[in-house]
């Protein structure tokens, strides 16, 4: 039991702890002043930037399109961008393809989520995950960063044992917290909705 508690001490931080939520600071954001000056009224869901899982990418674009839809006249979601890009050939990574493409879906505005950090640790008797999450709304056109916004949350559950009750219901809540399929969606969803109050748009 020592020795279990010497190698959790070293490996863990002062974020282990029951709270299923870690509480996190604000959203850091900045606004151009031509977002003021000439306020969207669309926008393009671009493709996800940054490292992540395999779904992670559709399960970002989805949460987004959630919350930024009542922030434009027209969000062109994921899933319409991916089908135009597909008819006409377009490769988005490309930055006069992406020009060609706003002027064919007749949006000069992208929203780019650029997932910064993505983790998940299991420690037998403590796990956590935790996102950091960069979004942007950009004028295609010249490439003029509008709006920005990051946010970071983790959440953990677990902790270290004090004993052999407190073992045995670390280890089982440890478990189940990083066996949960929805753990990330949930985490994702808490910091998009945080960015989304950050941008002084309103449909």
């Amino acid at each position: 039991m020592l020795l279990l508690l010497l190698v959790l001490s070293s490996c863990g931080s002062t974020t282990i702890t029951n709270n299923p939520l870690i509480p996190s600071s604000l959203p850091s954001s900045h606004s151009s002043s031509a977002l003021f000056y000439d306020p969207p009224d669309c926008a393009i869901l671009m493709p996800v930037r940054g490292y992540a899982h395999t779904n992670t990418p559709l399960i970002l674009e989805n949460v987004i399109e959630r919350h930024f839809s009542g922030r434009f006249k027209n969000l062109i979601s994921g899933s319409m961008r991916r089908n135009m890009a597909r008819k006409d050939s377009f490769n988005l990574d490309v930055q006069v393809e992406r020009r060609r493409f706003s002027k064919s879906a007749n949006c000069n505005y992208g929203l780019y989520a650029d997932i910064k950090a993505i983790n998940q640790n299991y420690l037998m008797t403590w796990a956590s995950r935790n996102i950091t999450l960069k979004i942007e709304l950009v004028r295609l056109s010249d490439q003029t960063v509008l709006w920005s916004a990051t946010h970071a949350a983790q959440r953990s559950q677990g902790g270290i044992p004090t004993g052999p009750l407190s073992l045995a219901l670390d280890t089982r809540s440890a478990g189940l917290f990083v066996i949960d399929q929805d753990g990330f969606e949930a985490l994702i969803e808490d910091v998009v909705r945080q960015l989304t109050k950050t941008l002084p748009l309103n449909g």
